[in-house]
């Protein structure tokens, strides 16, 4: 009798070991693919927006066009004269009116240039736009990020060292800086930047960083 306690005791202890192996196994298998596909997903996405990262972005206000002309026959136009990216940034609209006039630029930007909306990830989402810009008081990018997915672009606007820093550890693909000279539209920001500012915050991130605010045809060169 005690023989067989023996060996039942045996067998069972054999196979919680057997199980415990098993089920050890998985986790670290399971653990270090997640992980591994990430980082390689983050990598990946970052490596190649650095190589085809645009230059040049038209930022869109329709109140400024003037009322000949619809806001889409400026983007047409920027679009042929060799604009690298158009965001749409258009507040005062509705969401129906917004996701419709996104959609209408969406066709006239497609494989042409990138298209990126302003603070909106569900319509950048719901038109298939190439990315979403947040603005400095937009939504954490983590949740931006969860709405659009890996494959799209992320920016944000900056206006400091510090502000840039902690977008590139958030994850941003690339920062919109300024306003770099004075301008109206950024006037309740304060006195503008200024060029030196550039220099120190391309030192402390690894994306590309476009400037905004005041660029006018005769200080882009500075």
């Amino acid at each position: 009798m005690k023989e067989a306690v023996f060996q039942l005791g045996k067998k069972l202890l054999k196979e919680k070991r057997k199980k415990k192996k098993i089920k050890i196994k998985k986790k670290k298998g399971t653990k270090k693919t997640r992980c591994s596909n990430e980082a390689c997903c983050t990598l990946k996405r970052r490596l190649g927006i650095l190589k085809k990262m645009f230059k040049l972005c038209l930022v869109t206000d329709r109140n400024q066009v003037p009322k000949d002309k619809d806001i889409t026959d400026v983007v047409k136009e920027s679009v042929k004269a060799g604009i690298d990216a158009v965001c749409v940034r258009e507040k005062d609209l509705s969401d129906l009116e917004l996701y419709n006039l996104a959609k209408k630029i969406k066709q006239i930007t497609q494989k042409k240039c990138y298209f990126l909306v302003n603070g909106r990830s569900d319509i950048a989402a719901s038109v298939d736009a190439d990315g979403v810009h947040l603005p400095s008081a937009s939504v954490p990018l983590r949740f931006a990020r969860k709405v659009i997915g890996n494959k799209k672009i992320i920016g944000v606007s900056c206006h400091s060292i510090f502000d840039a820093k902690k977008a590139y550890n958030d994850g941003a693909d690339y920062v919109f800086l300024g306003p770099i000279f004075w301008t109206m539209s950024k006037a309740k920001y304060g006195n503008p930047l200024g060029l030196d500012i550039i220099k120190k915050v391309k030192e402390k991130i690894k994306i590309p960083v476009i400037t905004i605010g005041g660029i006018k045809d005769w200080n882009v060169s500075g």
